[in-house]
């Protein structure tokens, strides 16, 4: 009988060291993914240049964030967004971001590289993703109203600033402006009344403001292609040129 209990007890330490290691394993592992997304973008930006450093390492951190999880979850497992799961680690990776905004510098559009890097594919900014509930399009007007008008103030600042200090070969700053453009006019008559599309976009077309804001969106888009087409160390430069003629 003693013998048994023993091996009771034997049996019940070597369940709980295996327990106890799962459990201290699994976070691990998770930080572990963390820093490697982590460094390989710091590495991928270039941000050991940057001139806003806390704001960048909150940047990375959202990213990382956004890659390691939300878009293998999203794309390769196939959640959605607004599935439970995804809850924590969205706002995880909000929370992140947002603190990168706080820090980082007024003249300088390194928040909005980051943001497209982060939302342009949650909200099917030229990406195809007939199952994503966050498409721009497909959200309530008030909610898409107040996106673009983000969106817009995003189109603003890098058109005016340019990025500075982070910089990526494959994340160039005239392809995100050319996504927030899109992403910014995809589905934006539907936000017009009409029965039919017709009506919608005739009412589209005969805003007065969108024409304006259509113009400037062209002027900011003009100014961020000439800044992408010169040499790093050049931009400075046709910055301060361009900010004096605002």
């Amino acid at each position: 009988m003693e013998k048994k209990q023993v091996n009771e007890e034997i049996k019940k330490k070597r369940n709980f060291s295996k327990w106890l290691v799962l459990i201290i394993a699994i976070p691990c592992i998770v930080v572990a993914i963390h820093f490697n997304f982590y460094f390989g973008l710091k590495q991928e930006f270039n941000a050991s240049k940057s001139v806003n450093p806390k704001a960048t390492a909150y940047f990375l951190h959202a990213s990382a964030i956004t890659v390691s999880w939300i878009n293998i979850l999203h794309s390769v497992v196939g959640v959605s967004y607004d599935n439970p799961i995804m809850k924590p680690i969205l706002s995880l990776r909000d929370y992140y971001f947002n603190l990168g905004e706080e820090y980082v510098n007024e003249d300088n559009a390194e928040n909005v590289i980051w943001w497209s890097y982060n939302y342009s594919r949650m909200y099917g900014f030229a990406i195809g993703d007939d199952n994503n509930v966050y498409s721009i399009q497909k959200l309530e007007k008030k909610t898409q109203k107040e996106l673009r008008t983000k969106v817009y103030g995003y189109i603003v600042k890098l058109g005016t600033y340019g990025v500075k200090g982070i910089h990526s070969i494959s994340n160039d700053s005239l392809s995100d402006m050319t996504g927030l453009v899109s992403g910014y006019m995809l589905g934006i008559s539907e936000m017009y009344k009409g029965k039919t599309g017709a009506e919608k976009g005739i009412n589209f077309y005969l805003d007065k403001e969108m024409n304006k804001t259509l113009k400037d969106i062209y002027k900011y888009y003009y100014q961020a292609s000439m800044k992408s087409a010169m040499p790093i160390n050049s931009k400075d430069d046709l910055d301060a040129t361009l900010a004096a003629g605002q």
